[in-house]
């Protein structure tokens, strides 16, 4: 099953749940719309890969992989994509949701009693062979994160939740380092994406 797409010019980047026949990341060209597009590159995870966000030559995934729930992949060559990073989040959580905006970048996790489930990050890929993530911040969510979207002065993200009362979640990330809630929308069911 897909589980998020993006794309970017004529390429789509499409990731699926995982498949014990094949891969779960996938390059296509979407050059003319009308016809099926070929698949240019694939990569094997042997997890769900949850969902993806692009900026420039890399893919950043969240998987349900307990030692890589953030992993960067390198998509400067579409025939040949390479992990070129992966980051361990504290905790056994799967991803669920990643954003990169400049080099922050935001991910949620599956709720865990002892860890956090939303993390702030810097990604510098200024070399592509030592790509370095560095924590900034974190703080923890009773309930599932279903989906992440900045606002566009980059001070707030919104998060689609199943927060009972709080669907919708608006966190303050003014201060990196000490994100906070701010406010929340109560929506008649569970929130499972937002743009």
């Amino acid at each position: 099953y897909a589980k998020d797409v993006a794309v970017v010019g004529n390429r789509a980047y499409i990731t699926t749940l995982s498949n014990s026949s094949g891969p779960e990341f996938f390059v296509i060209d979407v050059t003319n719309p009308e016809q099926a597009g070929a698949t240019l590159g694939t990569l094997e995870f042997a997890n769900n890969v949850n969902s993806l966000s692009i900026s420039g030559n890399f893919a950043y995934i969240a998987t349900s992989n307990n030692t890589k729930e953030i992993q960067i992949i390198d998509i400067s060559n579409s025939a040949m994509p390479r992990i070129s990073k992966t980051y361990d989040n504290p905790g056994n959580a799967d991803g669920s949701d990643i954003l990169i905006s400049g080099n922050n970048l935001y991910l949620s996790t599956m709720p865990n009693s002892s860890n956090p489930n939303f993390g702030i990050f810097t990604v510098n890929t200024s070399n592509p062979t030592d790509v370095t993530i560095t924590g900034v911040g974190q703080m923890s969510l009773d309930t599932d994160v279903n989906a992440m979207a900045l606002d566009v002065a980059n001070n707030q993200v919104f998060l689609a939740t199943s927060l009972v009362t709080g669907e919708v979640t608006s966190i303050d990330i003014t201060t990196p380092q000490t994100p906070t809630a701010k406010a929340t929308i109560d929506l008649p069911g569970t929130a499972v994406s937002l743009a």
